[in-house]
């Protein structure tokens, strides 16, 4: 029978310890003050690791466990005491290991559902899926992010939406009603994909009163802008003339295509993925119109 190996007194004396036939070494604790099971284990690598044999709850047969290497416990003090705690709480029903694993899972769920990593996945979808996505996601990205950063989304209330909307209404009012409707996007978002279970953001209302613009240029005004668009010349002097002449959005006259021009039928057909309701306008075009184009 092989005779057991022992833990050296110093630590200066571990790191000469080697793995005996390059095979895989445990060194026993000894002495009066020794915990049964403990360990110093040598890999062939020449990592040195604390281990201890025992037996957990609800378990026939004992089994090792790693309690860390000697950088984690430096002396041999340190050692024997996080073992016997270790087995003390094995002896008093509790699994140390099991409550380790449920920690873990609880810590990698939390980073899941951070604001940060959802935050980022829904800017994405808007920038794929809208028109408007890239400047919903700056939006987004630079006045709800710095507030929430870090945070579980689980852990946000009503409170925290209205102070982020409040604090974009001091510098840009109409923009913080626009705020809101994208975090109330935003956490219907998150509770279809089942991060949450309610809209913290439900219910609130815009922080600005709103109101149509009634304002139209009369005749005179509408030929003084006409004249300088023709002064001015193309491309925004071009665009500003049919901005009149179509009555359409800036965006869309902007982004207009040969593709869409048809001037056998005069007209211009807007595509679905360009237009703001999307769906597909066709625009009929003048004469002036088409001269312009």
């Amino acid at each position: 029978m092989q005779m057991p190996r022992y833990i050296p007194r110093t630590a200066s004396q571990w790191n000469r310890l080697e793995a005996v036939n390059g095979r895989q070494t445990d060194y026993v604790d000894h002495g009066p003050n020794r915990v049964p099971g403990l360990v110093l284990r040598v890999s062939p690598t020449g990592k040195k690791s604390w281990v201890v044999t025992a037996r957990r709850p609800g378990m026939k047969n004992p089994s090792r466990f790693t309690l860390g290497d000697i950088r984690d416990l430096a002396t041999l003090t340190e050692a024997r005491e996080k073992a016997a705690q270790f087995k003390g709480e094995l002896k008093a029903g509790r699994d140390p290991l099991a409550e380790r694993a449920a920690q873990k899972a609880e810590a990698a769920v939390t980073r899941l559902e951070t604001v940060d990593k959802l935050l980022e996945a829904f800017c994405q979808h808007c920038e794929q899926t809208n028109r408007t996505g890239k400047e919903q996601a700056s939006l987004l990205r630079n006045d709800v992010l710095t507030h929430w950063k870090g945070r579980n989304i689980r852990t946000l209330t009503r409170r925290d939406v209205r102070d982020v909307v409040e604090q974009k209404k001091k510098k840009a009012p109409v923009r913080a009603n626009r705020l809101l409707t994208l975090i109330k996007t935003f956490f219907t978002w998150a509770m279809e994909h089942d991060h949450i279970e309610a809209n913290p953001a439900h219910g609130l209302k815009p922080p600005t009163p709103e109101h149509s613009r009634n304002r139209v240029l009369d005749d005179e005004e509408l030929k003084a802008v006409w004249d300088a668009a023709v002064v001015a010349g193309a491309p925004f002097g071009a665009i500003t003339r049919l901005l009149i002449l179509t009555a359409q959005r800036r965006e869309e006259v902007a982004g207009m295509r040969w593709s869409e021009i048809n001037p056998d039928t005069a007209e211009w057909v807007i595509p679905a993925s360009r237009s703001k309701n999307g769906e597909e306008n066709r625009v009929p075009l003048t004469a002036s119109a088409l001269s312009i184009i």
